[in-house]
């Protein structure tokens, strides 16, 4: 009779723990995007969204504690930093600026001047950066000529809402490899845009936006990785949640050494997420590192 009573109280506990464990996906998110991926380009996918330790590099925070600010090598320079999208914050150029050797550009036309907090050493160019040259857009391979940098230790940062696919479309693994810093928010990966992505650019094809992302690991190591916590996470097809939007720190490849990470995602840097809902939901859709 005992043994019936244990084996009646394990099921009990076995049973909340599938119920109550967050297991499944309705139990802590609610609401998510659908990926239109195959199966096995979602498994690709979610390896390249997988962040790695790198020998040798530590992190902080440069910017604000929320979205703007990024997660990056600690101590590192760099020769000039080249900024895609302004919006209404440049905490993160202002930080960054006593890394740089040379010039710090922001470039965006939507904006009509930097904001009032900018340093003033930072230089705007009121022009967009997409696939092609015309009258409000320029690309970044054109604007990397003017720098004349060969050493390959530019950085960049891009987060113009969805235009980072073009972008990465224009760069050859030469251009990419004259950056050893680059932080970009990328959206609505995994589908094609269909909601509350933020994802305003030419580019909706899940495939084509996965085969940029393939493109940039392809030179660089991804290392960090924040989910925009207001969105809602992809669902793929297995019941696996990744993020739909996130903020991405990738470092240059050539002459480091790579590991599975030991880091636990979101770590102390990330921004802070007082909302319990929100703060479950990021956790939730940051699981797939470990499995």
């Amino acid at each position: 009779m005992k043994t019936y009573r244990v084996l009646i109280v394990f099921g009990i506990l076995v049973l909340f723990a599938l119920l109550f464990n967050g297991s499944t996906i309705e139990s802590y998110v609610g609401e998510t995007h659908k990926s239109n991926l195959t199966p096995s380009q979602e498994r690709r996918l979610v390896e390249l969204m997988k962040p790695v330790d790198v020998e040798g590099i530590s992190f902080e925070r440069l910017g604000v504690d929320g979205d703007g600010g990024y997660v990056v090598p600690l101590g590192h320079n760099y020769s000039n930093h080249i900024c895609l999208g302004v919006g209404e914050d440049v905490t993160y150029e202002n930080a960054i600026l006593n890394r740089i050797k040379g010039h710090v550009v922001c470039f965006d036309h939507t904006v009509s001047k930097l904001p009032d907090h900018a340093d003033p050493r930072i230089k705007w160019v009121k022009k967009g950066v997409g696939e092609n040259e015309n009258a409000e857009l320029t690309t970044l391979p054109r604007i990397m000529k003017k720098f004349n940098s060969t050493g390959g230790d530019m950085s960049l940062k891009m987060d113009i809402e969805g235009w980072e696919f073009p972008v990465l479309k224009t760069m050859s693994r030469d251009d990419l490899n004259k950056f050893d810093l680059i932080v970009t928010e990328l959206h609505c990966m995994g589908n094609n845009g269909d909601k509350g992505g933020g994802d305003s650019g030419p580019i909706k094809d899940s495939t084509s936006k996965l085969e940029a992302l393939e493109k940039l690991c392809d030179t660089h190591y991804l290392v960090h990785i924040h989910p925009t916590p207001h969105c809602l996470p992809l669902e793929l097809s297995d019941g696996t949640l990744i993020p739909y939007v996130a903020e991405f720190t990738f470092v240059k490849k050539a002459g480091r050494l790579a590991k599975k990470t030991q880091r636990t995602f979101p770590t102390e840097l990330d921004e802070s997420v007082l909302d319990p809902t929100l703060a479950k939901r990021r956790k939730a859709c940051l699981r797939y590192i470990t499995k």
